[in-house]
């Protein structure tokens, strides 16, 4: 009875560490079987392919944008170009209300003179709004020019992997094609001999 106890007891022991060793073995066999199933090697490609569609969805998304992103700083330039043409307006007469007030004052005129100081404060301020104003549209012509810059890199890279893929898919079919031609030419010699040994033998 002690004898039997022991053994058991053994068995008892052994049996958690049997079921972990098959455990690792049985995922170690999975891993090489989920590769095939997928495809994709990360050892050998640090991404995984993607079909021809979806890169030139990709591609022509990216040249939207940068067309998108090309007409924007053009506006931005155009708004930029009003900006700086109003300042050199408001320049122009703030010069000439300081003329008019030069002349209110040697005629004691304080009336006009007061209202022309106004006018000149008030062109002063609407001068200080536009350069604001120029320098925004500015910094939003730098950001489309930078954005239609990683717009046509992105374009760049999707051509270089649209002709990588296409490549790909030329080396699958050549892969492919002569397996399926030689089961096709045997399958068509067989169905060749199946029936022309009924001929032969009438």
């Amino acid at each position: 009875m002690t004898r039997c106890s022991v053994l058991l007891a053994l068995v008892l022991l052994a049996a958690p560490r049997v079921l972990t060793a098959q455990k690792a073995v049985s995922a170690k066999k999975a891993i090489p079987q989920a590769t095939a199933a997928t495809g994709f090697d990360s050892f050998l490609l640090l991404v995984s392919p993607r079909d021809t569609i979806t890169i030139k969805k990709s591609l022509r998304a990216a040249t939207e944008a940068e067309t998108l992103a090309e007409t924007r700083r053009e506006q931005g330039e155009t708004m930029r170009l009003g900006a700086l043409a109003k300042i050199e307006a408001k320049k122009v007469e703030i010069g000439r209300l300081k003329e008019r007030i030069n002349s209110a004052k040697k005629e004691n005129r304080d009336a006009d003179r007061l209202g022309l100081e106004a006018e000149r404060k008030a062109a002063e301020r609407e001068i200080e709004l536009l350069k604001g104003r120029e320098e925004l549209r500015r910094a939003e012509i730098e950001f489309e020019i930078r954005r239609a810059d990683l717009a046509a890199l992105t374009a760049k890279a999707l051509q270089l992997e649209l002709q990588l893929a296409i490549r790909r898919a030329g080396r699958i079919r050549a892969r492919v094609g002569p397996r399926s031609w030689t089961r096709t030419g045997r399958s068509g010699s067989g169905c060749t001999q199946a029936a022309s040994g009924p001929s032969q033998q009438t």
